[in-house]
């Protein structure tokens, strides 16, 4: 599970700095006794200077964001990767050359100990903010089985100043959208138990959840209809903090906008009655 986290983080950078020429998965022995396995995902996109390929890898905690605004966050997901391919033993390597390409590539073991895959997991857990939010507290749900992504979104919202809530399927994500009603909802579309377009459904049918604003994510590109369900906007994975800030100033435009007289005339009560509830 955790090797197809580290090559989904590559393939979703690749899809996202490649807009035209190729992508390429190939999986392969390697020359290294010690790291037979050999897993690469190469692109023609925009590639990074040859002074900032090793930054990337810390992208998501440096504070001049000079590799968040060139490269749109690339280390967002990366860093995790690197830290997830040592823990089984492995590395990750990169290649790049700018406005040529990159090659990303996973060495692995032949064989992984399950002690330390079960320490994989109890190092990943994220400890959300539940426990610690107040009445004043913009609180964000983020509904993704992805705790690796999770855990560094979080991480870049709680240093703008907001709590935050995980749920890692959609059961538990309705359920916690009912008790906390969030200030926004961060949601994948490919969820374990549902597609997160009809989760995106059933929540807009709740009166009590329809007008919180929910920002679908993915790794697979824009779907058709989430904002025709009602998502204030979209956005592709792995996301940078150009990115987040912008989801959270189209976020705080439509909080502060909310509130609207509505006049409503009908001779038809039952008729009125039904466009209330539908309005909220």
């Amino acid at each position: 599970m955790k090797v197809i986290q580290i090559v989904n983080n590559f393939l979703s950078n690749a899809f996202k700095f490649t807009k035209n020429g190729k992508i390429s998965l190939i999986i392969e022995s390697s020359n290294i006794k010690e790291l037979p396995i050999k897993i690469s995902v190469s692109d023609s996109g925009t590639g990074v200077e040859k002074d900032k390929v090793e930054r990337i890898f810390d992208e998501f905690v440096q504070e001049d964001g000079t590799i968040t605004r060139e490269y749109g966050g690339t280390g967002l997901g990366l860093s995790i990767s690197n830290k997830l391919a040592k823990l089984l033993g492995g590395k990750v390597e990169v290649q790049s050359v700018k406005n040529v390409g990159s090659t990303f590539t996973l060495l692995l073991p032949k064989s992984i100990d399950k002690n330390n895959n079960r320490y994989i997991d109890t190092v990943m857990h994220i400890e959300d903010d539940r426990a610690n939010i107040s009445s004043s507290d913009k609180v964000i749900l983020i509904i993704d089985d992805d705790q690796n992504f999770s855990f560094a979104l979080k991480k870049m919202l709680n240093s703008s100043g907001y709590k935050v809530i995980t749920a890692m399927d959609g059961a538990d994500g309705m359920k916690k959208m009912k008790q906390y009603q969030p200030y926004a909802l961060f949601l994948d579309v490919k969820l374990p138990d549902i597609d997160g377009n009809e989760l995106l459904r059933k929540i807009k049918q709740e009166p009590k959840l329809r007008q919180i604003p929910i920002y679908i994510l993915s790794s697979y590109g824009e779907t058709l209809h989430s904002k025709e369900l009602g998502a204030v906007g979209f956005m592709s994975k792995p996301v940078s903090k150009i990115d987040l800030k912008d989801m959270l100033d189209i976020v705080n435009s439509i909080k502060n906008n909310e509130t609207r007289n509505i006049l409503l005339y009908s001779k038809n009560e039952p008729k009125l009655d039904e466009i209330i509830k539908l309005i909220g």
